[in-house]
């Protein structure tokens, strides 16, 4: 299962991706964090596969974070997420693996994720 980190600033963003992650897609959720010091070091830790952040967490600017969790001995692929379709082009220039944006309704989290380990055909929810 392919193991993944969570952060967002919004415990109830959270706890909704845990949920239907974790839950329902089977994906293993090894943390969640609210702010980028205990995002990396979570990621540090735990060594997630794959990180899905908010695109402007508190307390360290979007690009830095990002190229901060690729320099981790487990070179975690990043996705970033945002409300703000138009962050995409800075989350990529920055060096995310991927983008998701919050208003695209249904399962933007779970086709980003889908994307960035390349199981874009999948028919099946779960990451083996």
């Amino acid at each position: 299962m392919t193991r993944i980190l969570l952060a967002d600033q919004h415990e109830e963003v959270l706890r909704a991706l845990t949920s239907f992650l974790g839950e329902e897609c089977g994906f293993t959720v090894v943390g969640t964090a609210r702010e980028a010091a205990s995002l990396l070091e979570a990621a540090g830790r735990d060594r997630p596969e794959v990180v899905l952040m908010e695109f402007g967490l508190p307390d360290r600017p979007a690009a830095d974070l990002i190229k901060e969790l690729h320099r981790l001995p487990s070179r975690p692929r990043v996705i970033a997420m945002s409300m703000r379709p138009e962050d995409s082009r800075l989350a990529l220039r920055a060096g995310a693996d991927g983008f998701a944006s919050k208003t695209e309704g249904g399962d933007w989290a779970l086709d980003s994720l889908r994307r960035a380990l390349g199981q874009e055909g999948s028919n099946e929810p779960k990451a083996q």
